[in-house]
């Protein structure tokens, strides 16, 4: 979850609003929002290679480290 918050902060403005535009794009696709649900429902997402303890684990942190979920939370409403 670290390494995720380091290469937020490492990006500069418009590689980051670039991320978050194909990321917004995706998920308004059939296969972004299968994907949204799965993450919901706190299955695993093996397409991106986290099985379902790992998901537990990061939620965890988010949960634990407000910093973290914060940091995410402005960036994907583009106050990042």
């Amino acid at each position: 979850m670290k390494d995720i918050l380091e290469k937020l902060k490492s990006m500069n403005k418009a590689e980051l609003n670039e991320a978050v535009k194909q990321a917004k794009d995706f998920a308004a696709t059939d296969a972004g929002k299968e994907l949204v649900e799965k993450i919901k429902k706190g299955e695993g997402i093996q397409q991106l290679g986290i099985d379902s303890a790992k998901q537990k684990e990061m939620m965890q942190e988010l949960n634990s480290n407000s910093s973290i979920a914060k940091l995410i939370f402005d960036v994907l409403n583009g106050k990042g």
